[in-house]
This record gives C-alpha cells, sequence and structure tokens, in this order.
C-alpha cells in the first residue's frame, strides 16, 4: 500500500501592490499559498494593509509569507529612519503593523 501524500503549492513573487488586480476564483486550488517577497512596491502601511486584505480573502488553508526587499515596512528601525523622509504623506510611523 502506497502512503505517499501529496499537496499543492501556489507560489507568486513580485506583486508589487498589484495584487488587487488578481481575481482570486481565477487562482488555481493549492493546499499551501506561497508569497515570496515583494508585495508592495514602497512600503508604505496602505500597501501592506491590502496586501493582509487580499490574505484574508485567499481560501487557502496554508498562507507564507516571506518578506522582500520592498517589503521593509516590517522593519521598524528602517522604516523609521531611512522610509519616513520618503514615505507617503498620508502614512503614520506609529500605526500598528
Amino acid at each position: 500500500m502506497n502512503d505517499t501524500k501529496k499537496f499543492r503549492i501556489l507560489a507568486m513573487s513580485d506583486t508589487h501592490d498589484l495584487h488587487k488586480n488578481l481575481d482570486i476564483s481565477t487562482l488555481p486550488e493549492a493546499d499551501i499559498f506561497i508569497h515570496a517577497g515583494d508585495f508592495t512596491q514602497n512600503s508604505y502601511r496602505g500597501e501592506l494593509n491590502r496586501f493582509m486584505e487580499f490574505l484574508d480573502k485567499l481560501p487557502y488553508k496554508h498562507k507564507i509569507v516571506i518578506a522582500g526587499n520592498h517589503d521593509f515596512v516590517y522593519d521598524v528601525e528602517n522604516y523609521q529612519n531611512k522610509h519616513k523622509p520618503k514615505r507617503h504623506p498620508h502614512e503614520k510611523l506609529d500605526a500598528k503593523v
């Protein structure tokens, strides 16, 4: 008897805040979803919030997210010290991530 278990992985990356244009109903079935970085373009918190809303809508049981070089909103020191001068005027540095 073969006890081999199979699972399906859907992986994507480099959506740069364009994931909002994806029709979720057209994505293939999978057991695991992986986003392998660069889900933001400018690392604005609004982009992060939109990505989190996108993730919430995905039907996959397991979701793995890896931050890319555009996603430094997760690095508080980097975000505050390096990103502050060029951040969007509506972005708040003290907002919770």
